[in-house]
């Protein structure tokens, strides 16, 4: 009985006294004991001459019999648990015969130990409640700070909002993912706009479900409204995550506070707590998931995961992938693999449908178009040869560190989950190397690099806290250590990170007002609202401030038209070759305001245009002016004027 309670290792032998009753466990309790012997195993270490069980095997060198005790002196008695394990909650302690609480090594001639009654009305937590009466007041309320969750969450939202609380809309993701939601119950937004005029099937699930709230909220309150939550409960979420692996919250807290001040990802630039996006719900259902595959209660955990796709596919896909795979090392029955697929699915419902529809369209199979995708527009995300090779190597020397951890912990049930997790992850993001190393882009449309740079960092801190906190058990080794200060010394200076994104945040909220941020908002309250505008294509905000339909945008891909929205961002700026996002930004700039009359006449001619946002310099009308842009009427360039003004030299 008391090894299923505390999940102690098959090679202890519990014997009751005589005339002692087991008792029973309830089943509710059975369901929710621990799933791994850490604790056990660091109990049964604990114990040392104080207590002597009967051994059959030990599972450890470290764990062996101590202090010469006859194998069969006493057996485990309540005190020795309480004593050793610091219960602190009666639940965990196993039924028991009042009269034989105490082995015979405790029983003295006065029903007291350690001047704590052993009597028929005895409370086996008072000698833990005794040493906690005689420790200052400052360290109880520091032992409160480290164990509280409650505690921990608040702090970590604490630091979240003061690296990550940028204004809302964030500059190019809030900006376009925001629009698109709003516009979901709102067809009059931007109404006769090419890019918004057909739904985002990736992202409709999230749009109908949060899109009603622009009907009468602002975008920065449904947007601040998105990111406080999502925060909060995907940071529970990983903190639950460090419970299943038995860390304490203020461990689980530190390695969380790592992984983001290491930016989340360690390639692919993905994240997963920032702004509010379709993904970051996506990612919050699926750390619940992992939360419920952890406590084996996998029926919640199968139909979350199918929300996370529902949210966002390209998530949800590499993580049903990556679990399916896992569980196959559990060996479940058929049956209840079947009905977790079937959980699955119905999640997924709501997001598969319109995904499916997307896929089949003709423009989603054209290997041309997302060439230009993986390559040129999306490269920090789809093209691994675009990274440095630093951080490709990073990535498999936290995998590497966090196989030789779990090869010292491989009897951890919830550690077992998540390495193969990890290995499935891998996997895929293997798969997709090849891919491109064979130009297969159309293959990588499916994102395989979105998911493994995340984990991977992410379970290297918790294995990290993991081998800290269980230091005097387990051992890494000389390999294991090598791998581990390797690993850190691949990683930024946290502290230096951390003052970088605070000052990040303070230049944001006290930014001025610059010259395109003028023009926009004047394009939206003195022009009409159906009027067609040739923005800067690379201006994520254009959508947001000048409310107006526009040529194309370079952030807001067609998926159903991939081909015509290349052509359309090609009459803007030209071809585009594949390089750096810095001096990709610098030739969209340069290409884009240096467009000739003649560029300008063919785009009005195919594609409209009433006024022009430029930093040319032209012979057209001007209607305003700001510091850095200028606003041209071009209706006269329409092809019923047949006029077409000439260039000004500058």
């Amino acid at each position: 009985m008391l090894k299923r309670r505390l999940s102690l290792p098959m090679t202890f032998a519990w014997k009751p006294l005589q005339g002692e009753s087991t008792g029973r466990i309830p089943a509710k309790t059975q369901r929710r004991s621990p799933h791994s012997t850490m604790q056990s195993n660091r109990t049964l270490a604990a114990f040392g001459s104080s207590c002597s069980p009967t051994w059959r095997k030990p599972p450890h060198p470290k764990l062996a019999h101590q202090a010469g005790h006859s194998p069969n002196t006493h057996p485990l008695c309540l005190w020795c648990i309480v004593r050793t394990t610091n219960i602190q909650d009666t639940n965990l302690l196993p039924q028991h015969n009042p009269t034989s609480q105490a082995c015979h090594l405790h029983i003295t001639s006065e029903p007291r130990y350690n001047g704590c009654p052993i009597g028929r009305n005895a409370n086996p937590l008072a000698w833990n409640q005794r040493e906690v009466s005689q420790r200052p007041p400052w360290t109880a309320a520091l032992s409160w700070l480290r164990q509280s969750t409650i505690t921990q969450l608040f702090l970590l939202f604490v630091f979240v909002l003061i690296i990550k609380g940028h204004p809302v809309p964030e500059p190019v993701t809030e900006y376009l993912y925001l629009t698109r939601m709003i516009k979901e119950y709102n067809p009059g937004y931007i109404a006769g706009d090419w890019t918004l005029a057909t739904p985002a099937y990736e992202h409709i699930v999230f749009n109908k479900a949060f899109g009603w709230l622009g009907l009468f909220l602002s975008m920065e309150v449904v947007g601040w409204l998105g990111r406080i939550v999502s925060w909060l409960l995907i940071l529970l979420a990983l903190l639950r995550i460090g419970r299943r692996l038995e860390l304490p919250p203020w461990l689980a807290s530190l390695a969380i506070t790592l992984w983001i001040t290491q930016e989340q990802s360690v390639v692919a630039s993905e994240w997963a707590i920032g702004g509010f996006e379709a993904k970051v719900v996506s990612y919050l259902f699926l750390f619940f998931s992992l939360d419920f595959f952890l406590q084996e209660r996998r029926r919640w955990g199968a139909f979350l995961l199918g929300l996370s796709f529902s949210f966002h596919p390209a998530v949800g896909l590499s993580a049903g992938l990556a679990i399916g795979f896992a569980l196959l090392f559990f060996r479940l029955p058929f049956r209840q693999l079947a009905i977790l697929a079937g959980l699955v699915v119905l999640g997924a419902l709501p997001g598969l449908i319109p995904t499916l529809l997307l896929v089949s369209q003709k423009s989603m199979n054209m290997a041309g178009a997302w060439e230009f995708v993986c390559t040129v527009q999306a490269n920090q995300h789809l093209d691994p040869w675009s990274w440095p090779l630093r951080e490709r190597i990073v990535v498999y020397i936290l995998f590497a560190f966090n196989l030789l951890h779990f090869r010292t912990f491989r009897e951890h049930q919830g550690l077992r989950f998540l390495f193969f997790f990890q290995v499935a992850l891998a996997l895929f993001f293997a798969l997709g190397l090849w891919w491109r190393s064979i130009e297969a882009y159309h293959l990588v449309r499916y994102f395989p690099f979105r998911l493994f740079p995340v984990f991977v960092l992410l379970c290297f801190f918790l294995q990290l806290m993991m081998v800290f906190h269980f230091r005097s058990q387990r051992t890494m080794g000389v390999l294991g250590s090598l791998f581990g200060v390797l690993s850190l010394m691949c990683m930024s200076n946290p502290i230096s990170q951390f003052v970088d994104d605070v000052n990040q945040t303070r230049i944001l909220w006290r930014a001025k007002t610059d010259g395109l941020t003028q023009t926009l908002r004047w394009v939206r309250n003195n022009t009409p609202k159906q009027s067609m505008l040739i923005m800067p294509p690379w201006e994520g905000r254009s959508f947001h401030l000048a409310q107006r339909p526009q040529v194309a945008n370079w952030w807001a891909n067609r998926y159903d038209k991939l081909s015509e929205w290349k052509e359309r961002l090609e009459a803007l700026v030209g071809k585009i070759p594949p390089m750096e996002t810095e001096a990709k930004q610098k030739l969209l700039e340069k290409r884009y305001n240096n467009r000739t009359p003649q560029q300008i006449q063919a785009i009005v001619t195919k594609y409209g245009g009433d006024y022009l946002v430029s930093q040319g310099r032209y012979s057209y009308p001007v209607v305003f002016r700001s510091p850095t842009y200028l606003v041209y009427d071009v209706r006269g360039l329409k092809p019923s004027s047949g006029s077409t003004p000439t260039r000004r030299s500058q």
